[in-house]
């Protein structure tokens, strides 16, 4: 799902095609895909699909990607375009783009935990503890109502129900200069 994102987000802001082409538009700029002609979109967006499922493809994508500027497809997309068309459609959605979404789609434990990766919850209830792999252990004791996530290099510890405080998060961090794990 997150390299869909990552290639609708790609199609709606790219500017033009690195190595060679014109440069792309700064951080604080918005360029609406329909002012960047398609011949100027397609080669970025064929080098990300070019290395899709290859060991280069982390290395292309944060090249093609990362000088993006970070925007919602809705105020990248619909709040420009001019000519949007609607398609009643009987399918279920749900914007999984936070910690607090994600309990929805797994499965809980009998006490409402959910684990995924290595894990060890004792006495907890209402949590979310993830582990991604090569990450450190989550171990929770006693713990109620929080989501802790550990990846490789930051642990995350958040009340369930406040995920939109990993914005805050994110914020110090660049206040911080740590854009290693930004």
């Amino acid at each position: 799902m997150r390299h869909l994102r990552v290639l609708l987000t790609l199609a709606l802001l790219l500017g033009p095609a690195p190595a060679g082409a014109q440069p792309q538009p700064s951080p604080d700029e918005f360029v609406p895909i329909s002012e960047i002609p398609p011949e100027e979109q397609i080669p970025a967006i064929n080098l990300v699909a070019a290395a899709y499922g290859s060991a280069r493809f982390d290395a292309v994508l944060a090249e093609v990607y990362g000088p993006l500027k970070k925007v919602s497809i809705d105020y990248a997309l619909m709040e420009h375009a001019k000519d949007v068309a609607a398609v009643e459609g009987d399918f279920a959605w749900d914007d999984v783009g936070s910690w607090d979404a994600l309990p929805a789609h797994l499965a809980a434990d009998a006490s409402g935990t959910i684990s995924r990766g290595e894990t060890i919850a004792v006495g907890c209830s209402d949590c979310l503890l993830f582990s991604e792999p090569g990450a450190p252990l989550v171990a929770a004791a006693n713990c109620h109502g929080l989501t802790i996530v550990a990846t490789k290099d930051a642990i995350l510890v958040v009340p369930r129900g406040e995920g939109q405080a990993v914005k805050q998060v994110v914020d110090e961090l660049a206040k911080r200069g740590r854009k290693d794990l930004l």
